[in-house]
């Protein structure tokens, strides 16, 4: 199966990086998902796949919800996905520092086994050949989206 899905990253020297894995996305783009215990990830009694937002809503409330809008190195990406999706776990994360931090719930995700971005929104440099857009024309093309 193959539909469209959205992720978040920061831009660490030229590099996609997952905020909250150390997993980075391949120049190419292409990101599968590997498991040691599931041959063919995801899998529901496991945490394996890539996750990914499947609406606009539930990407904006995760960005908004994690403080992410005003991290300089923000970047978002759409993309698609391949293989059965499921539902990831519902997630609960610390957001803030380590002095002053406040627990919050994450909108549902969703994995799948191989996520390939095909546009990235960032302001920052970056060593892919993806068509890439500032975060400004992320917000004028989703007026919905809370940053100002």
């Amino acid at each position: 199966m193959t539909g469209n899905g959205l992720r978040f990253w920061y831009v660490n020297n030229g590099t996609l990086v997952s905020p909250y894995r150390n997993v980075r996305l391949p120049v190419s783009g292409v990101l599968s998902a590997q498991c040691d215990t599931h041959p063919r990830p995801p899998a529901l009694q496991c945490l394996c796949g890539v996750a990914y937002y499947a609406t606009w809503d539930h990407m904006n409330a995760a960005t908004d919800t994690l403080n992410l809008w005003d991290e300089p190195t923000l970047a978002i990406t759409t993309g698609t996905i391949s293989g059965r999706p499921i539902p990831d776990m519902p997630r609960t994360t610390a957001v803030g520092t380590s002095l002053s931090f406040r627990m919050v719930r994450t909108p549902p995700a969703w994995r799948c086994s191989t996520y390939t971005a095909t546009t990235i929104y960032t302001d920052q440099p970056h060593d892919y050949l993806i068509p890439t857009h500032p975060l400004s024309e992320l917000h004028e093309a989703m007026p919905g989206l809370r940053r100002t």
